[in-house]
């Protein structure tokens, strides 16, 4: 074996790809490298795009779908039960609050930081709260190599919140980086996806309101014989008059007609004049317009990783089978997004709380474990069943529900069908 242990450690550097480290990375006491947010949008632009209805809409089918569907705690055979109980109650006091905030961070700003704060109860090393920190205020710091190391306030005195291998108290910072790539720990948000299409969708908008207030509703058609009128005493081109009329309505959007001319339209039926104003009502935006915004909306949805059929047209249009697959895909989604909240939880929290009441040997054997999302929807029905069965039966389609929860069906809870036991 000719290789040293030195010839096998890391050489590459940081791997960023918006400019060479040297001129990216400025130094900072203690061996860290501040890291530039340098690709994007300002954090402000990305909550402008998350007001937009349909955006917001994906957004809490997102979290309420891995909020909703929970952890359990599970351990290795051989770790004490007490461990696994100690771990139990420590994340059902924070998991709610930073798993939404860890993925919306991660939807909304490509990353989510927080500061772990301990404090000692019982003689044991207890969460005292999981503080989720705000984006456009905290700086991620790394190493000569690009690995993360902590995060750095700014604020008067700048305060560093470290992160280390989660063996101590002192290993503060806590980062959820989604879709990173190379050591870009500031990730890539979901909303940078539908950004471009916020723009046009906005443009689209305000065309059709302008379309809305200037040719939608009342408009007058002119319609003059040859020839000439008086107009207070004067002969006047009977165009002219007309002419005067549009420019009157174009400009102000009401019109003063001539006496002379009021005259005429007055005794329309009476006589035959030639002069005639008619009023003609436009019936609303072109349907370009709101093709387009409907388009624009399915981008959106698109953009953010769902399947637009599970949200704004499963219920309309699409088949059974289509509409299933669909779903299918919405939920593998959110149950990947979920496995890696508790990936990172189990690595720089669940192990830290471990390592530091249990010794380093207790590392790994106690951990979280997402829901199936999909398990959680059957568990629901399963309850819903339940009640109804109890209660009226005749108001659920239960061979539905019995399929789709998994319940076996017998000749006592089915109903038969005419021609074998009922007369139709």
């Amino acid at each position: 074996m000719t290789e040293t242990v030195r010839d096998l450690k890391e050489k590459t550097g940081p791997q960023l790809t918006a400019a060479p480290v040297g001129t990216v990375l400025i130094g900072t006491p203690g061996g860290n490298f501040y890291l530039p947010r340098t690709a994007g949008a300002t954090y402000s632009t990305y909550r402008d795009i998350r007001k937009d209805p349909t955006t917001a809409l994906v957004r809490t089918l997102i979290t309420s779908g891995i909020v909703s569907a929970g952890w359990s705690t599970e351990k290795d055979d051989d770790a004490p039960d007490d461990w696994r109980v100690f771990i139990q109650g420590q994340m059902k006091a924070v998991r709610a609050a930073l798993v939404e905030a860890a993925v919306l961070g991660g939807v909304d700003f490509g990353w989510s930081p927080f500061e772990k704060c301990f404090r000692v109860e019982g003689g044991r090393i207890v969460i005292d709260k999981v503080k989720p920190l705000l984006q456009d205020i905290t700086n991620i710091f790394v190493d000569a190599r690009g690995n993360f190391t902590g995060f750095d306030q700014p604020w008067g005195q700048s305060v560093f919140v470290p992160f280390g291998d989660g063996r101590s108290a002192a290993s503060r910072a806590l980062l959820f980086p989604w879709r990173v790539e190379g050591t870009n720990w500031y990730g890539y948000p979901l909303l940078e996806n539908v950004r471009d299409v916020f723009a046009k969708w906005t443009t689209a908008e305000e065309h059709a309101e302008t379309f809305d207030e200037k040719v939608a509703g009342s408009r007058l058609v002119v319609y003059y014989p040859p020839g000439k009128t008086k107009v207070d005493g004067v002969d006047t081109p009977n165009e002219t008059i007309a002419q005067t009329i549009i420019d009157t309505l174009d400009a102000s959007g009401s019109v003063g007609v001539p006496t002379t001319v009021a005259n005429y339209v007055d005794a329309l039926d009476k006589r035959s004049t030639g002069w005639r104003i008619e009023s003609i009502r436009d019936k609303g935006p072109a349907p370009v317009t709101l093709e387009r915004l409907e388009y624009l909306d399915v981008l959106k949805v698109r953009g953010m990783g769902m399947p637009e059929r599970t949200i704004l047209h499963g219920a309309q249009e699409g088949a059974k089978a289509g509409s299933e697959t669909a779903q299918t895909f919405a939920i593998r989604n959110l149950e990947a997004m979920a496995s890696y909240v508790a990936k990172i939880v189990n690595a720089f929290l669940v192990d830290q709380l471990l390592t530091l009441n249990y010794g380093p040997d207790a590392k790994g054997r106690v951990y979280v474990v997402a829901s199936p999302i999909q398990d959680e929807t059957r568990e629901f029905l399963a309850d819903i069943a339940a009640d109804v069965l109890k209660s009226q039966p005749s108001l659920a389609d239960m061979d539905s529900i019995f399929d789709y929860v998994g319940i076996p069906k017998s000749a006592d809870t089915v109903k038969p069908s005419p021609g074998e036991g009922e007369t139709g």
